[in-house]
């Protein structure tokens, strides 16, 4: 039999192992309260909601939990089964609990307190059909499970978008399709752009790297006077991009200056986009420096 392939999903500080055809099919909220859910081809697999909340949580989390899972089997008159208290594979730094139900379906559920400054609640669900080995794919994902809880940098990886950042950027937004990811930071008077494009050789088939980036980015470059230099990033050619805002008012603007890099992975197929709009402290190279492109 052929090995599961498994891929790394990190976000807001929280990071695990899911299989490779698993993806992720929403995303809400911010670092200090949120969910996402994990997606198959063909049902939701993976709840993750975390909320900052006070210490001494987690038994009145798993006790409410169990007691909604109960009701509603008792509505549709199942059998429930409930295992507490599992044995888990995760730092012992983090105070949980690992648990188990089984009714029509079945869930490996996962509650625990991160401590630190921010000190959330997590509350990890991974689900599946009733009659499905479950168990070995439930204690990879929980024993792979990290969470930077007052580390000075933060990872970020989804989609095959790869990134660590400092701690000072915070993230504005995103957008997450399949042939375009891109993540938006901002951090005092910097805004940061982080990009991924899929089908890199087809887009580059009909044009060079400096057209398509420049045709593609063109509203966010536009009204800077640039200057464009051929630079190799990770071996691979790129791109490095320096503009400044035209007038004599310029000065006055929170980004009057900006900076692009780009370069195409063949390995991965895919056109990376960084791009920081600054006044005083440009960042774009130590962001590039930590973007793993394959």
């Amino acid at each position: 039999m052929q090995q599961q392939a498994w891929k790394l999903l990190s976000w807001c500080g929280i990071s695990f192992l899911i299989p490779q055809k698993w993806s992720v099919g929403k995303i809400q909220g911010d670092e200090t309260e949120g969910s996402l859910r994990i997606d198959d081809p063909l049902a939701e697999r993976i709840q993750l909601i975390w909320k900052e909340t006070p210490p001494g949580q987690i038994a009145k989390f798993v006790d409410r939990h169990i007691h909604q899972v109960e009701k509603q089997a008792r509505k549709k008159k199942l059998q429930i089964s409930v295992k507490r208290d599992l044995k888990y594979q995760v730092s012992k730094k983090l105070e949980g609990e690992f648990f188990y139900w089984k009714a029509d379906s079945q869930a490996y559920n996962f509650c625990l307190q991160t401590g630190g400054k921010r000190n959330r609640v997590l509350f990890l669900r991974i689900l599946g059909n009733s009659d499905e080995d479950l168990e070995p794919k439930a204690l990879r994902i929980t024993s792979s499970l990290k969470v930077e809880r007052d580390s000075p940098r933060c990872r970020w990886a989804i989609f095959g978008l790869d990134v660590t950042l400092s701690r000072e950027f915070h993230l504005d937004g995103c957008n997450l399709l399949a042939g375009h990811v891109r993540l938006n930071f901002s951090a005092e008077d910097q805004r940061l752009q982080i990009n991924k494009f899929s089908l890199g050789q087809i887009v580059l088939e009909k044009q060079s790297l400096e057209n398509w980036v420049l045709q593609r980015f063109k509203p966010e470059l536009e009204g800077f006077k640039l200057t464009v230099e051929e630079k190799q990033i990770y071996k691979h050619q790129g791109l490095a991009i320096q503009g400044e805002k035209k007038g004599l008012l310029s000065w006055h603007l929170k980004k009057n200056k900006i900076c692009l890099y780009t370069w195409f992975c063949p390995e991965a197929n895919n056109i990376l986009v960084v791009l920081d709009g600054y006044k005083k402290l440009c960042s774009i190279k130590k962001v590039v420096d930590n973007v793993l492109c394959h």
